[in-house]
């Protein structure tokens, strides 16, 4: 299939100079998007009702949340769950006694880092990162 593709006078300079292959990049970017979507669409097959017990700092006590998602992840050690809602917010909730519940609204500020500050295992990490339909990014060692 032929498809023309705009883009501006100095972008396209830069690519052409650059010895860009624009056929290679646009398949790549296609099969990236629609995978993502996929992956997406997969998890959004497993939507039930989840009932949360979440803690309200504000009124020192606790109230029940019906949370309409699928479960993408879950962090034995630290008791902590990730759901994808459908519309694509990414709620991150912990069960371990105080009931914190955190919703992003784009599902790209969930990275590696959040899950790992959540108690997310690296293998964890992975396997929320994949159901968001992203590839995910394992940082081991220190960085000088």
């Amino acid at each position: 299939m032929d498809i023309a593709v705009y883009l501006p006078d100095e972008l396209g300079a830069r690519a052409k100079a650059a010895g860009l292959k624009f056929s290679a990049l646009l398949r790549k970017a296609v099969t990236d998007e629609l995978d993502r979507r996929q992956a997406i669409q997969r998890a959004r097959e497993g939507v039930r009702v989840h009932r949360l017990a979440v803690y309200d700092d504000h009124a020192d006590g606790f109230y029940d949340v019906d949370l309409v998602a699928a479960e993408i992840g879950y962090a034995e050690n630290a008791k902590a769950t990730a759901y994808l809602l459908d519309d694509g917010r990414v709620a991150l909730y912990e069960d371990d006694n105080e009931g914190k519940l955190r919703i992003f609204e784009n599902s790209a500020d969930v990275g590696e880092d959040v899950l790992a500050g959540f108690g997310f295992a690296p293998r964890e990490v992975v396997h929320v990162i994949h159901a968001l339909g992203r590839r995910p990014t394992i940082e081991i060692g220190r960085r000088a």
